[in-house]
């Protein structure tokens, strides 16, 4: 029988309480936002896609884009405790769009997925590795610095606080701090050693 994963880890407390963060496996998902692909672009398709005006459309490549099924909150409420949410500033207005190649969804909605999440469950955290979407030669103008500074505007403390790299906390150790959200390049991502194993053996 299916048993929600919304609460693993508050509900597995007794196993990972007093566990490194960088002990823990986390399950995460790959451009997390591209559950759906947004019928107005508002940014330039990357070069590489001059080369499919066989597909006018762009049918195939927005399948090779989409990578979700579910919504983030979703997501999260199947278990998955990483983000991978990739952002471009939409010409004109600067408001930041999730983007994986396509516009997949604002930010903003992002943003009140992950909230919501984490209003619900108290006792969970989640990692989010944010950056500009690289195919987009308007990223070069953005500053890392704003983009972590949006999240901090709207998560507020929920936002963890950055670890030395003297010292990574337990399980119990954050659950204790207003933080919930662990945030990549706010947070130095080799501190928690995080692989890409690209594997499916259990042992990797």
């Amino acid at each position: 029988m299916w048993k929600s994963k919304r609460s693993w880890m508050h509900d597995s407390v007794d196993t990972i309480g007093n566990r490194k963060l960088n002990s823990i496996i986390i399950p995460g998902s790959h451009d997390s936002s591209t559950y759906k692909i947004s019928k107005t672009q508002n940014i330039p398709l990357p070069t590489e896609y001059e080369l499919l005006k066989c597909d006018p459309g762009l049918i195939i490549p927005k399948k090779w884009a989409r990578t979700q099924m579910f919504n983030i909150y979703d997501q999260l409420n199947f278990g998955v405790r990483y983000l991978d949410i990739r952002v471009t500033p939409a010409l004109g207005s600067g408001e930041l769009l999730c983007t994986h190649s396509f516009v997949t969804i604002k930010l903003s909605l992002a943003f009140e997925h992950i909230k919501q999440f984490l209003t619900e469950n108290p006792n969970e955290f989640i990692i989010i590795e944010t950056r500009y979407d690289p195919l987009y030669s308007t990223h070069h103008k953005c500053n890392v610095r704003d983009l972590i500074d949006k999240y901090i505007a709207y998560f507020g403390l929920l936002v963890a606080e950055p670890i030395s790299r003297s010292y990574i906390p337990t399980y119990n150790e954050l659950i204790a701090t207003p933080g919930r959200i662990i945030l990549f390049p706010y947070w130095n991502r080799s501190l928690l050693n995080i692989p890409w194993n690209d594997s499916f053996d259990p042992n990797v």
